[in-house]
């Protein structure tokens, strides 16, 4: 039986050096496209890596999606465009309802006014009210009060009431030279002298002559004009006249005379338009009464001087 080579041998074992089985010693490795495995494996060990593209997050909905160069809040609101139809329509809405708003507070405004303006008006014609009301009364208390005080000093002084004589007492003025007789002693009214006497104290007793400086007729006009006429039985040296004198010369539209001719028992006589009263003695406080009670009370014209 022939030997084998050695040669033979080891190709016929199997993981020999020689390559791979069935393969003999100083042949050609097989082309790689028979192996394609090895192929890509040897590529892939070659080749350089490539780097690995970073893992992207979900892509936003299109409609959050901003514009190349804004940030996403400066992403515009929705809404129509500036400049369109639509915008200028809801611009002018806009306008119109500012306006409405501003309307609607200047109203709220001039109503809160006008209620402040009632109650600031009802405060002061309450208070008005309450003044006046207050005056009334105070002035008929005091009126009251003064009517009691005049009746009682009248009373002291032996006066009689207060006559009134205003009945269809004439306005006549005299013509020159013309004399009248007068209803009442002191007189307290009707024709006169078309002149009247200024307010003060006189020391001698007024003349019946229609042409004397001071005549009685001119007292009488004077009475028309407001005055109160203070007539005293005796001469002016009397100490009762004096004393009149000194409490009633610069009075306001008072005159204070003799008169003679004064009723019997009477001491002084009071007069105004339609008025008289005679008393038995001189009091100072009741001829005071009776020129704050009837002092331009009764005259036709006592805004006259």
């Amino acid at each position: 039986m022939a030997k084998e080579g050695p040669g033979k041998n080891r190709a016929s074992r199997p993981g020999g050096t020689g390559g791979p089985a069935g393969t003999r010693p100083g042949a050609r490795p097989e082309p790689s496209e028979h192996r394609p495995h090895e192929r890509q494996q040897a590529e892939s060990l070659n080749s350089p890596k490539e780097p690995e593209a970073p893992t992207r997050s979900p892509s936003p909905p299109k409609s959050q999606k901003s514009r190349r160069g804004q940030r996403p809040e400066d992403v515009p609101a929705k809404g129509p465009r500036p400049g369109s139809v639509a915008a200028r329509a809801a611009a002018r809405d806009e306008a119109r309802a500012a306006a409405l708003e501003r309307r609607v507070a200047e109203q709220r405004r001039r109503k809160t006014l006008q209620r402040r303006g009632w109650l600031r008006n009802g405060g002061v014609l309450g208070l008005i009210v309450i003044v006046v009301t207050g005056l009334i009364v105070w002035s008929k208390v005091r009126s009251g009060a003064a009517v009691r005080a005049f009746n009682q000093a009248s009373l002291a002084a032996g006066c009689t009431p207060v006559k009134d004589t205003g009945d269809n007492l004439s306005h006549r003025h005299l013509g020159p030279g013309e004399r009248v007789t007068y209803a009442t002693s002191p007189p307290s009214g009707g024709d006169h002298n078309p002149t009247p006497l200024r307010a003060g104290v006189y020391t001698t007793a007024f003349s019946d002559d229609p042409n004397a400086t001071d005549s009685i007729y001119q007292a009488v006009h004077s009475l028309e004009h407001g005055y109160v006429d203070i007539w005293y039985t005796g001469s002016a040296s009397d100490s009762h006249f004096q004393q009149l004198a000194q409490e009633f010369a610069g009075e306001t539209k008072v005159i204070l005379s003799p008169y003679p001719q004064l009723p019997a028992g009477e001491t002084i006589g009071l007069t105004t338009w339609g008025r008289l009263q005679t008393c038995r003695t001189v009091s100072v406080a009741q001829v005071r009464g009776f020129i704050n009670r009837y002092r331009l009370k009764t005259a036709p014209e006592p805004l006259a001087p």
